[in-house]
């Protein structure tokens, strides 16, 4: 590129400040600015531009490398046209007025290089630079290449350090309280014999060492009780052993204080820790008993331990207002080793205390508050951290609340990351909070005997280790309840064993909360995960908040999960009203994670900056829903392993501060899985007492076996049964947990099938229908988790699949294909079927199917117009009542699509007056590499039958090859508007047939399973099956009856798996 003539001025360079006018810099000097300037201009050399505090400059594109002060997580960046801007906190900003080549950035951490590509393009070390909206990037950086303007970190001494830190300081007469003890090892040498000690203070009742979480050590309690069963005045032991070098441990104890202690009663816990050669450290932690003590405060970072000159995120939650609190304080105080880079909602910072001014708190409330620091790069490995939130209001005690934290300090970062999300981060009384723990290895050699451990609060009823999903490791519980139904109190733990380099592992945790907690009462569970030769534990807290009168109902799910660097895909996010009022101004906020870049918002959201999106609903009416989506792409620069934690929340108009929140995680692997997997419904909507049919389609598009295969459900508590005799296909190992009978599953329980061995290119697909609790309202979201598990995957594919309830349904709604599977190059057609349920004319109706991509259309009826990416509409101006219409688009497969994968498709409808999506039909077909020797032609003797009539089918199956074809077998899945079917009156062939589980087995009813084997069907041989089936009464016309149609076979690599529907029309 060419670079400009310069005038040559001889200047020294040098530490004073500059004046504000332009400076022109010599072949190969390097400048040190200490304050602002207007520009600085390059020269033919290589130039380097030094800041030493926050300054504002422009740099032309002939400087070769730029050195910051700080860490690169203090600086925001962001693009526009070939303007790239480096912001830091202090509101400095380094703005490149385009680059003649890449250019090096150092920080306190390590350095980059920033390259310009295109306009608005750019990245630095791989990852993507967002366009006008600066933003924090996470970037590997050189940590060899340091700035030489970094500031010098503070000193701190080596040593043997110990801290006891309690999780609230006042408490009521008999409530809990959990103390932890951390010591570390900041020295060069190992430290042996490490002991804590403790004497049990008698205001105190008998507590278990079964809850000491980690370590799990010598331990033990003397004379009075069981050995690990601690009494007032007894002496509990916990022996360390060894500490290594940079090595720290951690314990934690729950106790509580005895009832009808009095108020002002302090209860000290001493503590003493001891060692070899050192001395021995006394400590102690003081509660006080307040009958007032009625307010909640945690304080959880985001991340533990944390290296040294890191960043992470401190958030404070208050709740259990039992009153309103006036000229409430909020405050949040850090040690000296750790340094503020921001706090939410105005905190102040003052030497290290930020300080917010809550105001007036009113009855039942909450409030959550959040601190971004920075802990300094002169910290040792083994040192400790400590923390203190404090809460303070009108006529209350001197200090009303407080808790603390404290988190360790590592010379690396561990290869091991842990996640904690939650469907939704609030939870009614005798509700159920659903937590998702995602362990993965970042590192490059595996890492040995990985531990998961919980303390369940006091809030909680009961948990059973039957619905964690997977991994179905060891595990259980302690003491109370049985091995596998955990109470209060207990320790929960997942041995996950060994985890490969860039493997990820994810438990599915359901906890049900008990009977009467209020409104504002948090639920913090500390989560523990301990390895082999990790130096630390981690330790991370997630709090939950109670709301006994929820006004929204809130998803976050994504399009696919792992996801590979540099993956496009969309988060998708579900929020409807469960009041019984139109709510006003509810803000839905989007927060995604640094590893990915915005691409683009649905329905106008606006991206406030590069990790935020929003959209405000001026009004959200009773039993409303919307589905917002975002596209974002995986940044370059993510390995295998990482964890991409988003989060949503919504506030209305007449709410609380925040409404309702939930999280979501998607893995990172290096590859696409050999396996993918689809989930389709025959609806999207349903009513309570309805039904879901769900279809789990599942490819494996590989040149190799992949084997124990398995696919699980978690079953959510909106569901009232589900009969596994109803799964249709694949008959494999199949079961439900704990509930009811093995194959009839209900609300909470896993549900899974074995799949066992999909060969390469084969497909399996499972069919389930799903019955719907009573009581439901409109507006409910129906959230169902999906896990699909294999060998030598690495990695789990986990999918959140959301329906809703919709108990005055305007339109009926159905997708179909005239084929299944497809080969590459074929046609074939899709049918949409839609009706008009109601009594009345609807009007603009808007019908809109989203084809495969991979897909080419070849005509449209009814003058449908084609958009983009695959996209078809066609316009209604009126759909009369019992009106349906069938409308169809012809579509050629692309040649490039191999076995195994898998063609997604989807309508939707809309109409002036409903929702903004009345109804959603799915379907997923298979590719196979060549046309299958079966082929299946259904007929009817009539496209439309009358409620209570009779329809009859016919089925017929041909072996179009010059081979005979084994095992053939033609299954129905009878829908929900079916009276009876016997199958004495199946005419042709007399085989073995039946039905499953309801009625007779030769008499079949709604929602059954009906099969006939064919058995061996000879070359060119054809069969035939006549089935005359009875509907119900009181069906209206323009109902549609879809009849899920299936045919099976030895060694077809892929079943036949196809829909008809016909309407209801009632003369």
């Amino acid at each position: 590129m060419f670079r400009r003539a310069l005038y040559f001025l001889v200047i020294s360079s040098c530490c004073t400040p500059l004046s504000a006018a332009p400076y022109v810099m010599a072949a190969s000097e390097s400048l040190t600015l200490n304050s602002s300037i207007d520009a600085v201009y390059g020269n033919t050399g290589n130039e380097t531009v030094l800041i030493t505090q926050s300054s504002t400059v422009d740099l032309d594109g002939n400087i070769e490398r730029l050195e910051l002060p700080n860490a690169h997580s203090n600086y925001q960046f962001e693009i526009s046209g070939t303007v790239i801007r480096v912001r830091d906190s202090s509101n400095g900003v380094i703005a490149f007025r385009g680059l003649n080549g890449p250019v090096t950035i150092a920080f306190a951490d390590g350095s980059a290089n920033l390259t310009l590509t295109a306009l608005d393009q750019a990245t630095i070390a791989g990852v993507t630079l967002p366009v006008g909206s600066a933003s924090t990037l996470s970037l590997s950086v050189n940590e060899q290449d340091k700035s030489s303007t970094a500031s010098s970190p503070q000193t701190f001494e080596r040593g043997f350090h110990a801290d006891v830190i309690a999780d609230k300081q006042y408490l009521n007469s008999g409530d809990r309280v959990r103390f932890t003890i951390t010591v570390g090892n900041s020295e060069i040498a190992q430290i042996e014999n490490v002991e804590v000690q403790l004497t049990v203070p008698e205001a105190l009742t008998a507590f278990s060492i079964y809850y000491d979480v980690q370590p799990n050590v010598s331990s033990g309690c003397n004379t009075a009780g069981s050995n690990l069963t601690c009494q007032a005045t007894e002496v509990p032991k916990w022996n360390l052993g060894t500490l290594a070098s940079g090595e720290t441990r951690t314990l934690t104890v729950d106790v509580s204080t005895n009832t009808g202690e009095l108020d002002g009663t302090q209860i000290t816990l001493p503590f003493t820790i001891s060692a070899d050669e050192k001395d021995a450290m006394e400590l102690s932690e003081t509660i006080w008993v307040e009958s007032d003590a009625d307010i909640d405060l945690t304080l959880s970072p985001s991340t533990d331990p944390v290296k040294a000159g890191d960043t992470f995120t401190y958030t404070v939650s208050m709740g259990k207002v039992a009153t309103q609190l006036n000229n409430s304080t909020m405050t949040l105080t850090l040690p000296d080793g750790l340094t503020v880079i921001s706090a939410s909602d105005g905190g102040v910072n003052t030497n290290g205390t930020v300080t917010w001014e809550i105001g007036n708190v009113s009855e039942l409330e909450h409030r959550v508050r959040m601190v971004t620091v920075q802990a300094d790069s002169g910290l040792y490995d083994g040192h400790l951290q400590t923390s203190v939130a404090k809460l303070q209001y009108d006529g209350g005690l001197s200090v009303d609340a407080q808790t603390s934290n404290t988190v360790t300090i590592v010379e690396d970062a561990l290869p091991i990351k842990v996640d904690i999300t939650q469907q939704s981060t609030s939870v009614a009384a005798e509700g159920d909070v659903n937590y998702v723990f995602t362990v993965s290895n970042t590192g490059v050699s595996p890492v040995n005997d990985v531990d998961v451990r919980l303390i369940l609060p006091p809030e909680v009823d009961a948990m059973s280790i039957y619905y964690d999903v997977a991994p179905n490791v060891s595990s259980g519980c302690n003491s109370l309840g049985s091995n596998l139904t955990c109470q209060a109190m207990e320790e929960v733990f997942w041995d996950l064993g060994t985890l490969a380099a860039g493997e990820s592992r994810a438990i599915n945790a359901r906890v049900v909360m008990d009977t009467g907690l209020i409104n504002g009462d948090l639920i913090a569970l500390p989560v523990q995960v301990t390895a082999e030769g990790l130096n630390d534990r981690i330790d991370l807290l997630t709090t939950s908040v109670v709301n006994n009168d929820p006004t929204i109902d809130l998803a976050m799910s994504t399009t696919v999960d792992p996801v590979i660097p540099g993956e496009t895909f969309s988060y998708w996010i579900d929020v409807s009203n469960a009041s019984t009022s139109a709510l006003s101004n509810a803000t839905v906020t989007a927060t995604l994670p640094e590893g990915v870049t915005f691409v683009s918002a649905s329905d106008g959201g606006i991206q406030n900056d590069s990790q935020t999106v929003a959209w405000v609903l001026p009004s959200l009416s009773v039993f409303d829903a919307r589905r917002r989506e975002i596209v974002v792409t995986a940044n370059n620069a993510l390995v295998a392993g990482d964890i991409l934690n988003s989060s949503v929340q919504v506030e209305h108009d007449g709410g609380h501060e925040i409404d309702q929140v939930s999280e979501y995680a998607i893995t990172v692997v290096e590859e696409t899985l050999p396996v993918n997997l689809k989930i389709d419904r025959l609806s999207a909507t349903t009513t309570a007492e309805g039904t879901l049919d769900y279809t789990f389609t599942v490819g494996n598009d590989s040149l190799f076996p992949l084997d124990n295969v398995s696919l699980r459900l978690h079953l959510p508590s909106e569901i009232s049964t589900m009969s596994i005799y109803y799964d249709v296909q694949p008959n494999v190992s199949s079961g439900c947990n704990s509930k009811g009978s093995n194959l009839t599953c209900q609300a909470f329980e896993e549900v899974y099938w074995n799949l066992g061995t999909l060969a390469a290119g084969e497909t399996s697909t499972i069919t389930a229908r799903m019955f719907i609790n009573t009581g439901l309202i409109s507006g409910d979201l129906i959230k169902l988790p999906v896990q699909l598990t294999a060998d030598g995957l690495n990695d789990d594919i986990q999918l959140l699949n959301v329906s809703k309830i919709n108990n005055d349904p305007t339109v009926d709604l159905s997708l179909a294909s005239s084929t299944d599977p497809v080969v590459p190059g074929q046609n074939y057609s899709y049918w949409i079927d839609f009706s008009n349920s109601t009594t009345g004319v609807l009007s603009n109706v808007v019908v809109t199917a989203q084809l495969p991509d991979n897909v080419t259309i070849q005509s449209i009826s009814d003058s449908g117009v084609q958009g983009a990416d695959n996209q078809v509409s066609w316009s209604l101006a009126e759909l009369q009542v019992l009106q349906s219409e069938r409308y169809e688009v012809t579509v050629s497969a692309n040649t490039g699509l191999e076995a195994g994968d898998l063609l997604s498709s989807a309508v939707e409808i809309s109409h002036e007056s409903g929702s903004e999506i009345d109804q959603t039909a799915e379907q997923t077909l298979t590719v196979s590499e060549s046309a299958l020797p079966l082929a299946i032609t259904i007929g009817t003797d009539s496209s439309t039958v009358e409620s209570d009539g009779s329809v009859t089918y016919t089925f017929t199956v041909s072996n179009t090859s010059l081979f005979p074809v084994n095992s053939t077998q033609l299954r129905l899945h009878l829908p929900a508007e079916v009276d009876t079917f016997s199958i004495y009156d199946d005419v042709d062939p007399n085989v073995s047939s039946g039905c499953n589980s309801q009625g007779s087995n030769l008499t079949c009813q709604a929602y059954e399973e009906v099969f006939w084997d064919l058995d061996t069907l000879a070359a060119r041989e054809s069969s035939t099956v006549t089935a005359t089936i009875k509907m119900k009464s009181g069906l209206i016309t323009g109902d549609l009856i879809p009849l899920s149609v299936q045919l099976s076979a030895d060694d077809l690599e892929d079943i036949i798996s196809l829909i008809h529907t016909i309407a209801i029309q009632n003369n």
